[in-house]
């Protein structure tokens, strides 16, 4: 039998190699498309995510707003009541009330321009009770500006419960300073997810002042995930220092897990 010539026995052999080494090139080639398409699939669920947390923020903000301004347009209300019609003060919040805001343990006070309580929804208390200490107080008080006041939660003196008292300050007929109408509402009223809201088995959102960085009310679909009322927040959180909206990767105050957050000022 004849022998093979030396190129003809390298050909068979490079046959095999090159076969093999197509089969390894189409394997990483698709790895690599496997790869870019997983990027993809990424991309588009964090951008859905955005898209959700950003509807999300933008309907949690609305909510606040709404309740909010409600409050103000309460609190005016009384104001008048209280100037204008004193005597039949308690009917007027009666029917005030159930049109404002949620009737759910909220008290509506009035202190007079030192600090005493002279009018609360709650039934009496056996002493006076002053308020002049308290933050929802002095910030009608030492300022010259005439609007709500949205206090950070503090322990109710008549309810004995956490409250976020908010305040506008009352006007004598001369335009002195005499005393604050509150209407004190308690965290879960302020703030409440809405159940068709998206925000996954761990999602949460909270209500916390610009000013102060002190949650005034939070809600979680998992206990342990959201800061709780009357925490104060770290300064460096982008919603703090940055735009008024946006969209950023951090990690929980709570359960430091990562996440992703939206947020939107009011």
């Amino acid at each position: 039998m004849a022998r093979l010539s030396a190129p003809f026995a390298r050909s068979r052999w490079l046959v095999p190699a090159a076969v093999l080494g197509l089969a390894a090139l189409s394997i990483v080639l698709i790895w690599i498309a496997f790869a870019a398409e997983l990027r993809k699939d990424r991309e588009r669920a964090r951008q859905e995510a955005e898209i959700r947390l950003e509807s999300g923020a933008h309907a949690l903000t609305e909510q606040a707003e709404r309740m909010l301004t409600g409050i103000n347009i309460a609190a005016l209300y009384l104001r008048h009541a209280w100037l204008h019609n004193r005597d039949r003060f308690g009917e007027v919040v009666d029917t005030l009330r159930p049109a404002s805001v949620p009737d759910a343990g909220i008290n509506v006070m009035i202190n007079d321009a030192a600090g005493w309580m002279v009018f609360s929804t709650y039934p009496p208390t056996p002493e006076p009770v002053n308020f002049a200490d308290r933050e929802h107080f002095q910030a009608q008080i030492n300022s010259d500006r005439d609007e709500l006041f949205v206090s950070k939660p503090v322990l109710g003196k008549v309810s004995g419960r956490q409250m976020i008292p908010c305040s506008r300050k009352l006007l004598d007929a001369r335009g002195k300073f005499s005393g604050i109408a509150v209407i004190a509402i308690p965290p879960e009223d302020l703030f409440m997810l809405d159940p068709n809201l998206d925000l996954g088995a761990r999602g949460g959102a909270t209500l916390v002042g610009l000013q102060d960085r002190v949650v005034r009310a939070s809600a979680g679909n998992t206990p342990g995930t959201v800061p709780p009322t009357g925490a104060e927040l770290d300064a460096g959180r982008p919603y703090f220092t940055g735009e008024a909206q946006g969209v950023f990767i951090g990690t929980g105050s709570r359960d430091g897990r990562e996440r992703m957050y939206a947020f939107r000022r009011l």
